[in-house]
């Protein structure tokens, strides 16, 4: 699927091969404009696009990203997208550039404190 050049965050996790990068897309289908996620999970990159409307897509794609890597034994939903856990704090390193290590991923939900 083609995206626009610019990701709309980037999130990397400190001292690993782990990183994701979250685009709109190019063009809005009947449902409006989707996130494609190009990713690494540490064993290989992958893609994963969101589907469907009224949901936000972004913590959609944040919400894969915690399942795919962290593997939680009990689902659990976010709700929050990488600006609403880590803008404004030491992760945000800038515009739309995150970095964490994995342990700080792990606890995303309570970067908020």
């Amino acid at each position: 699927m083609q995206t626009e050049t610019t990701p709309t965050a980037i999130l990397n996790i400190e001292n690993s091969q782990i990183w994701a990068k979250m685009y709109w897309s190019k063009n809005a289908g009947v449902y409006g404009h989707q996130v494609v996620m190009h990713y690494n999970d540490g064993e290989g990159y992958k893609e994963w696009k969101s589907s469907g409307c009224g949901y936000c897509k972004l913590s959609s794609a944040l919400d894969h990203l915690y399942t795919v890597i962290i593997k939680p034994k009990k689902y659990k939903c976010l709700g929050g997208d990488i600006a609403y856990y880590a803008g404004g704090t030491k992760h945000h390193k800038g515009g739309n550039y995150y970095s964490m290590s994995l342990n700080k991923f792990k606890n995303i939900d309570k970067l908020r404190g």
